[in-house]
């Protein structure tokens, strides 16, 4: 009895080892995961009352971001290098950027009126921007 009772401890402290360096190769792997990748906030502030209403859907390179509403945003995290922002309205001004490893980058998608047609345009803006026009922004992003 003592012997069961001295194999079943020796293997279930084997397991816990087995288990705590799974999880420590796992949590390991996550964070040079994020080191690699580069963090994109697609934003979409308020809009005048002839465009709020313009649907469309924003992709970063091939990752579709999804529809961004009025006054919401949508975050991707995509590997480090070259993409273009843009949607699938049909009057579209894409934007291209260069995303590092381990930043994070706040783009401001809009419907614009010119010239009496609406197109979808896309703009690089500072952290400090994006914050003031939406705080809670601030709690999601590193």
């Amino acid at each position: 009895m003592k012997l069961i009772k001295s194999v079943s401890s020796i293997l279930l402290s084997g397991l816990l080892l087995i288990t705590t360096n799974v999880q420590a190769e796992a949590a390991k792997s996550n964070a040079m995961d994020d080191q690699a990748t580069s963090t994109v906030i697609v934003m979409r502030g308020l809009e005048s009352s002839k465009t709020r209403s313009a649907k469309f859907k924003v992709f970063v390179g091939e990752e579709s971001v999804g529809r961004i509403k009025v006054n919401t945003s949508k975050i991707v995290k995509l590997p480090a290098g070259e993409y273009r922002v843009f949607s699938s309205f049909h009057k579209d001004q894409p934007l291209e950027v260069s995303l590092e490893p381990g930043k994070t980058y706040y783009v401001l998608a809009k419907m614009e009126k010119v010239s009496g047609k609406i197109r979808s345009a896309y703009q690089l803006v500072s952290q400090e921007y994006a914050y003031n026009m939406m705080p809670e922004l601030s709690g999601e992003a590193s």
